[in-house]
C-alpha cells in the first residue's frame, strides 16, 4: 500500500510466486492483490483526491464518504477472484491462452 505497484511487483512477485506455485495456484491470480489496491491507496491517489476536492469544491470528508462504497466493492470483487480463480482465467483460457 505504501509503495508504487511496479516496485511492489519487482520486490514481491519473486517472493510469492514460488509459494503460489507450491500450492498449485494459477500465477495469473498472483498479481490481483497488488492491482486491486487501485489508485486510491498510493500517493498519486491522494493527490487525485485533493484535486477532485478543489474541482468540485466539496470537503475531503464528503468525497471520501462517497468513494468508500466503490472501494468496498473493489475489495469484494478481489475476494471473489481470489476465492474462485477460474473467474479470472476463464476468458484467457477460452481465447486459447
Amino acid at each position: 500500500m505504501f509503495i508504487e505497484s511496479n516496485a511492489a511487483y519487482i520486490m514481491l512477485v519473486p517472493l510469492f510466486a514460488p509459494i503460489a506455485l507450491a500450492y498449485q495456484s494459477d500465477p495469473v491470480v498472483l498479481w490481483l492483490p497488488a492491482r486491486a489496491r487501485g489508485r486510491h491507496d498510493d500517493a498519486a491517489g491522494r493527490v487525485l483526491l485533493f484535486v477532485m476536492c478543489g474541482i468540485t469544491r466539496i470537503s475531503m470528508a464528503e468525497l471520501v464518504r462517497h468513494v468508500w462504497p466503490f472501494v468496498a466493492l473493489q475489495y469484494g470483487v478481489l475476494l471473489l477472484c481470489l476465492a474462485f480463480p477460474s473467474l479470472v482465467t476463464a476468458l484467457p483460457r477460452a481465447l486459447g491462452y
